[in-house]
């Protein structure tokens, strides 16, 4: 294809707007992988080939380019052309396709207060031989923290996250917020010897650090405080004068799946009422189900969808014999049988093997 020329893609619009659509092309008949948003935390893979297989808040877009119409054609040595939208500065990009089969992006900047007719750097488009040379090629500037990002301890146990099971990780690796202090589960209490817990985080952290060498330790999802967010007039939080806030979804957070948890903060902001357990049934609490359909390429049938239904049905047998209402159950499902929901380790686990089919595991103690 002789000299590569790596392009980044301007366009104007004739008004200033927070939100900007511009269609790049038509995509027909061709090979290609993106990486999309399919929720506000979470990215997941998708294949097609044309425009309308491609979903909004798209990351990532890698096009097959071979002569001729037929796709199968195995003679001719595939190009492939890789788009890549810019975070720039106030405004970000994201790609998308359309009904038409049309390519486009979007670039928004999610406030209103801040607008722009124009994208000088929205999509960087290059192209190559080599599939992985190319996304490697292309990422020329990464932020630092990627040299040394690792575990994710939220991921390996959700809220049983504890110090010890953090240090057995490390060494095979090699509620509600009501107060900024550390968890109860980081100090040590009374009754436990100086070697079996830490002072406080703080000394946790220094520990892990200096044992495992690691360079950064970081907490995350601690302003929702396990999804219940923060209370704005607990004696700890009132110094740094906390305010409600109402935020704005972006149209790319409402398109794919829908997050009770970012839905709620724009209704309600996090006020210290909203999200009580004791209006959720105890199914819900301790209940996991993974995306599957339409989202997951790996699903055969419900999942998170479906799972609601299972709640009901489950609420009626406990109805019928006569267990209590704040009884449960540790129910997940999953719509394949690669487990993403983790059933295998429930007390009970539905396990997709077919369109509206499930294998049930049973677990005992």
């Amino acid at each position: 294809m002789g000299k590569k020329q790596l392009q980044e893609c301007l366009a104007t619009s004739s008004e200033s707007g927070s939100r900007h659509v511009f269609k790049l092309g038509v995509i027909q008949d061709v090979r290609l992988l993106s990486l999309f948003r399919f929720k506000v935390w979470w990215m997941i893979p998708r294949v097609g080939n044309s425009g309308s297989d491609i979903l909004i808040e798209t990351q990532m877009l890698l096009l097959e380019a071979r002569k001729g119409q037929d796709l199968d054609k195995s003679n001719d040595s595939p190009s492939y052309i890789l788009f890549l939208p810019f975070l720039d500065v106030e405004f970000r990009s994201s790609l998308q396709g359309n009904s038409s089969n049309e390519l486009e992006f979007c670039l928004e900047s999610g406030d209103p207060a801040i607008v722009t007719s124009q994208s000088i750097r929205a999509v960087f488009v290059n192209h190559g031989n080599r599939p992985f040379d190319l996304v490697k090629e292309s990422m020329k500037s990464m932020p630092g923290i990627l040299d040394v990002f690792g575990w994710c301890t939220w991921d390996a146990f959700y809220q049983e996250v504890n110090p010890q099971g953090i240090k057995d990780g490390l060494k095979r690796f090699g509620g509600r917020l009501v107060s900024t202090e550390e968890n109860n589960k980081f100090r040590r209490t009374a009754n436990e010897s100086l070697g079996d817990a830490p002072n406080n985080l703080k000394h946790f952290v220094a520990d892990i650090k200096r044992t495992f060498g690691l360079k950064y330790v970081y907490v995350w999802h601690a302003l929702l405080g396990y999804w219940g967010g923060l209370v704005p007039n607990a004696r700890e939080t009132k110094k740094y004068s906390p305010r409600l806030t109402y935020p704005l979804q972006s149209r790319g957070n409402l398109a794919n799946m829908r997050d009770l948890s970012m839905d709620c903060m724009e209704k309600y902001g996090n006020r210290p009422n909203r999200a009580q357990p004791k209006y959720v049934d105890p199914l819900n609490l301790t209940a996991m189900a993974c995306p599957a359909l339409p989202l997951c390429p790996l699903a055969i049938t419900e999942a998170e969808r479906g799972i609601p239904d299972i709640f009901k049905r489950v609420r009626a047998v406990f109805e019928k014999v006569g267990l209590k209402y704040n009884e449960s159950v540790v129910i997940r499902a999953t719509g394949s049988p690669n487990g993403c929901a983790r059933p295998y380790m429930a007390e009970v686990g539905f396990v997709g093997d077919g369109p509206n089919s499930y294998q049930v595991y049973q677990g005992l103690n």
